[in-house]
């Protein structure tokens, strides 16, 4: 439970730190998608943003790579 919380409280540093379009800038970093497949990612990214799951310790290296 506690590292679930770190990694919440990282992605939404990385978040803070992307600014406004942060959906957008980690939605460019995915190659071509299916609409089912953009459905799904942008499904994740929204529950991150909420806080009911927390990322996955590869996904919050890709997120942190794109936040300047």
């Amino acid at each position: 439970m506690k590292a679930s919380n770190e990694l919440k409280s990282s992605f939404k540093e990385i978040k803070k730190g992307l600014g406004d379009d942060w959906k957008k800038k980690i939605l460019s970093t995915y190659p071509s998608m299916t609409p089912l497949e953009a459905y799904s990612v942008i499904d994740r990214l929204n529950r991150l943003a909420l806080g009911r799951v927390a990322p996955t310790p590869s996904e919050l290296e890709k997120f942190k790579s794109i936040s300047p």
